[in-house]
């Protein structure tokens, strides 16, 4: 069993391995959160022209424009 201050033979090789596997974790992690903020994007804009159009509807009933 090797010693605290013993390197295991293949240390650098997995080193490179997990190193490599964070970068990629966050890689996705980071496409997950715009493809996220995408959607929750688009929900807010859809909402706020629905929001519109009823505040145009309103305004358009007040003044007797008809809707």
């Amino acid at each position: 069993m090797p010693t605290p201050t013993e390197r295991h033979p293949d240390h650098a090789r997995l080193v490179d391995l997990a190193q490599r596997h964070a970068a990629q974790l966050r890689a996705d992690a980071i496409d997950e959160f715009w493809h996220s903020a995408g959607g929750a994007t688009r929900r807010a804009m859809r909402s706020a022209r629905r929001l519109a159009a009823s505040f145009g509807r309103h305004q358009r009933l007040r003044t007797g424009q008809g809707a």
